[in-house]
């Protein structure tokens, strides 16, 4: 359905600023990432980034239960029929099973994606690690192949093939062909990204979507701090104040802030143009790596960032043309249902006379 026809031009508008308020809060997100790096360890600062950003999700969700004008009693129905801020927060219960489960479950391959994504920021530059991300888009059909038997379709390997270029090209030099460890580990949580964005589109029941952020972002934070513990990583609390803006940036901004705006937004706009905005992620991320960190990018990097964003831009471009094509073909079978119904009821009128 498009929904320019059922929000109007102001609603649209605001859902589109939201989505560019995501991209880039988490363009700069790298930056931060990187900087936070030379005084405290990968794991220790993504425990306290997840702590932080889980706190600031359950006071939206106690905020939108105080301010809720329903009744419970009203809310044992189908949360289809619900507003968006009941779907959101409210419901009978502060949390359900399926919503713990769920939960916990996304807060797994959060907490790989995560770890390797901050482990290859210690060793690989911030715009590197903004555009290898960014490939998460191009490994879903293929995971998708591997866990649920579904097609790779021709031109899946074709932007596959592009994006691959795009990386040889960005992560390379002309005397140097081979990756740098750091960019190994982004390119390894570029898949966990994809594999924690198949297991959300696998979800069936429908949650509260602050619910399941809370308890995804708690459930990361337990494991990131067991991991930091079992690899024995410098637990000096002095370090927390070096980084204290890093943590306060990506936690209440970059995950509180921007998850609201995310979700906002892709209530709103459909789901490939948004992608297409958030994409841009990647470039703020590499402008912001090369303002700020003075990061080299020569024009071997360059053509290679602009093949990745080309390949990803095309895979959204396309899945959106599918959805357009099957909502064509849908529209013309109901339309030549109907009058055939009609034709059949006319004839049994007429043999019952």
């Amino acid at each position: 359905m498009n929904t320019a026809s059922i929000h109007s031009p102001r609603t649209a508008h605001m859902a589109h600023a939201s989505l560019w308020m995501c991209a880039l809060i988490w363009g700069g997100s790298f930056v931060l990432q990187k900087t936070a790096m030379a005084d405290i360890s990968p794991l220790l600062f993504n425990a306290l980034r997840s702590a932080l950003a889980a706190t600031v999700l359950l006071m939206c969700v106690v905020a939108l239960r105080c301010y809720s004008k329903k009744s419970p009693s009203k809310n044992t129905r189908d949360q289809a029929e619900l507003p968006a801020s009941d779907v959101l927060a409210y419901g009978a219960s502060w949390l359900t099973v399926d919503e713990l489960k769920f939960g916990l479950h996304l807060g797994f391959w959060l907490w790989l994606a995560f770890a390797c994504q901050q482990i290859g920021l210690v060793d690989t530059m911030a715009y590197r690690a903004s555009f290898i991300t960014g490939l998460y888009i191009m490994f879903v059909p293929f995971l998708m192949r591997v866990f649920f038997s579904t097609s790779v379709a021709s031109w899946q390997l074709s932007m596959a093939g592009l994006g691959s270029l795009g990386l040889f090209l960005l992560t390379t030099s002309a005397d140097d062909f081979g990756m740098r460890r750091g960019d190994v580990w982004v390119l390894v949580s570029a898949v966990m990204w994809a594999m924690h964005v198949v297991v959300l589109g696998q979800n069936k029941q429908r949650g509260r979507l602050l619910q399941i952020a809370c308890v995804q972002m708690l459930g990361c934070a337990v494991l990131s701090a067991l991991s930091s513990w079992l690899l024995q990583e410098d637990w000096a609390w002095w370090r927390v104040s070096a980084v204290m803006w890093p943590l306060l940036y990506l936690g209440v901004l970059a995950s509180g802030v921007a998850f609201t705006f995310q979700v906002f937004g892709q209530n709103i706009v459909a789901p490939s143009v948004a992608a297409i905005i958030l994409s841009f992620e990647a470039m703020l991320g590499a402008w912001a790596g090369w303002y700020f960190l003075q990061e080299p990018f020569s024009l071997r990097n360059l053509v290679g960032a602009v093949l990745i964003v080309l390949a990803i831009g095309l895979v959204e471009v396309t899945n959106h043309l599918q959805v357009l094509a099957q909502r064509s073909t849908l529209r013309k079978s109901h339309a030549s249902y109907e009058p055939a119904q009609k034709h059949e009821h006319h004839m049994n009128e007429g043999v019952d006379l």
